[in-house]
């Protein structure tokens, strides 16, 4: 009884409440605020970004962002009250916020995520160096990317 008797004194703020995009459904009477709802955007923009780019993406580096773009929001928005104010980024909020996003992985890793890709550009061009200083035809010349030895065990991931 007492949850009918708050939702009818909080109807006109339920009312006013527009879902943030991505969501699917409400799941309780606790209004977030607009800055939340913008942060969460930009996020979901900036790790399309990373993605984009093959760049190291885990739950650590995005609560470290949403917390960084959530700051920069609230000093851009002047007379914020003091519900307002407050943002932490815990594994809870990742894991609704992943949840209302529908972003189903965050880790990049392996070599396309820890790749140093000034010192690749250098290879190529020492390689190729060699390639015409021996005199190698490109039939010669193949790739050995994805090979490895497991011994006794399987790997976890390919």
């Amino acid at each position: 009884m007492a949850s009918v008797c708050t939702i009818l004194d909080k109807k006109d703020i339920i009312k006013k409440t527009q879902a943030a995009e991505g969501l699917t459904k409400f799941t309780s009477v606790k209004q977030r605020s607009a800055i939340h709802d913008k942060m969460e955007r930009l996020l979901l923009v900036w790790i399309s970004e990373r993605e984009m780019k093959r760049d190291v993406t885990n739950m650590p580096i995005i609560q470290k962002k949403a917390f960084e773009i959530f700051e920069k929001l609230q000093e851009q928005t002047p007379g914020l009250s003091s519900e307002e104010l407050e943002f932490k980024a815990t594994t809870g909020w990742f894991t609704k916020f992943k949840r209302k996003s529908g972003i189903k992985h965050v880790l990049m890793h392996g070599e396309s995520a820890s790749a140093d890709k000034e010192a690749a550009e250098e290879y190529c061009l020492k390689f190729q160096e060699f390639i015409e200083t021996e005199g190698y035809r490109p039939q010669q010349i193949f790739n050995c990317d994805e090979t490895g030895l497991f011994w006794k065990r399987m790997p976890n991931r390919t």
